[in-house]
């Protein structure tokens, strides 16, 4: 079996800073094989190293009024939990939009004890920026150690 496997979305719509990298905070976990995954970061278990598929889905909002510049989701890893692996961006430059969907996924080579977590960042025209959760997985994460 391809274990760990975790996967976990957050609970609630979460106000935060705008234009400030912020880690996100996944409260309900669906599953977690391992025991590795706490609230916002997941540990790779001793002896557990190699390859792993992660996926983070965020849904972002910009206000009723105040439209989306951009946003940016990050997958974040290493010994500190701080390189980043990978990001995905969304820009709409004054555009108006209210709420965009970002994917960031990828396979990267983790060893024990590394650190993987999630941050967003996103620009706001004004008004508050939120990233969005609740039962429908609107912001998730998840992942898996591939098996060779």
């Amino acid at each position: 079996d391809n274990t760990p496997y975790f996967a976990a979305y957050a609970t609630a719509d979460t106000t935060i800073s705008d234009a400030t990298d912020t880690t996100i905070i996944f409260g309900t976990e669906d599953f977690d094989s391992d025991s590795a995954f706490s609230s916002t970061t997941f540990t790779v278990p001793a002896g557990m190293g190699g390859y792993y598929f992660l996926s983070v889905t965020v849904q972002v909002y910009g206000g009723a009024t105040d439209g989306l510049r951009d946003a940016v989701v990050y997958i974040n890893g290493g010994s500190g939990g701080t390189t980043v692996l990978t990001r995905a961006t969304l820009g709409f430059q004054s555009n108006r939009e209210e709420t965009l969907t970002l994917h960031c996924n990828g396979v990267f080579n983790l060893a024990a004890a590394d650190l993987i977590n999630s941050t967003v960042n996103i620009d706001n025209v004004g008004g508050t920026s939120s990233y969005l959760g609740g039962s429908h997985r609107r912001t998730m994460i998840s992942g898996f150690r591939i098996i060779s």
